[in-house]
């Protein structure tokens, strides 16, 4: 299971999916698109361990795109509730 942990400043990525194999899951898939994007589009600080992105900086993030990024990953961990659970530390 992935667990995708929200507190004020940072948002912690651990665990795989496990919806399939490593390169066939797209569950992990899909959460691998959604860490990227927020990235990307916020330009923030992150920390990759074993070539995965396993915390993401959020201070200075803007706001409109993190919030697309937790619904996001809400609505996953709805779709598929024995794969991605979110943790709110807030």
């Amino acid at each position: 299971m992935t667990k995708i942990t929200i507190s004020n400043n940072k948002i912690e990525i651990e665990g795989h999916s496990g919806w399939g194999s490593a390169g066939n899951d797209i569950v992990c898939a899909s959460i691998s698109t959604a860490v990227y994007f927020l990235i990307h589009m916020s330009n923030c600080k992150y920390k990759i361990d074993r070539g995965m992105v396993t915390e993401i900086t959020t201070k200075n993030t803007d706001s409109k795109t993190l919030n697309v990024f937790i619904d996001y990953a809400k609505e996953l961990s709805v779709q598929y509730p024995n794969n991605i659970e979110v943790i709110y530390e807030v």
